[in-house]
């Protein structure tokens, strides 16, 4: 482990230490959707790190990125703890530590569902009711569209997989023994 990383984690663990109270399930699927959107651009990270933009800059723009997904003020402290330290390109590792640490705790499964066509809330709502009543956690859906399924459901986490497709059947079909 390079001593970054063991900085970065050392940052998630205090930060949740002291602000475990003030996250929610909503903030967790907030901090999923900023850490989805960092990791796509690449870009941020290297605006971070250099080291000719001003400090203000850099609070600034990571200040507005917690406003903007909606993340608790506490966050604005870590930030600013990041800025006067000139750590600010931590930020994005830092935060999917706190997602890491948080999930563990709180023990959250989440769910890569697909379907043939877009689930409606109330379906989306019955589903994960469903899930995490069989794997006794709580469960964080994202939906994406697989038309491969043929029509159903399947629903996959880290170690749990539930499927119920036309796909699944055939699967099945084709692997038992033909008489």
């Amino acid at each position: 482990m390079n001593n970054s990383t063991l900085t970065t984690k050392k940052y998630a663990q205090a930060f949740l230490n002291v602000f475990m109270n003030k996250l929610t399930l909503e903030t967790y699927k907030n901090l999923l959707r900023l850490s989805h959107a960092l990791s796509e651009h690449k870009e941020i990270k290297t605006f971070l790190k250099l080291p000719h933009i001003a400090t203000e800059k850099k609070e600034q723009f990571l200040t507005s990125l917690a406003t903007i997904f909606e993340l608790p003020a506490c966050f604005n402290s870590l930030i600013s703890l990041l800025i006067s330290y000139k750590r600010a390109a931590f930020f994005p590792k830092i935060l999917s530590y706190i997602i890491r640490i948080y999930k563990t705790k709180k023990e959250i499964a989440d769910f890569q569902v697909k379907s043939t066509l877009p689930l409606n809330t109330k379906q989306l709502n019955y589903l994960t009711t469903f899930l995490a009543k069989k794997i006794d956690k709580t469960v964080v859906i994202s939906q994406e569209i697989d038309p491969s399924l043929i029509a159903g459901i399947r629903a996959q986490s880290d170690h749990y997989l539930w499927e119920y497709s036309i796909a699944e059947k055939l699967r099945t079909f084709n692997m038992s023994p033909m008489e």
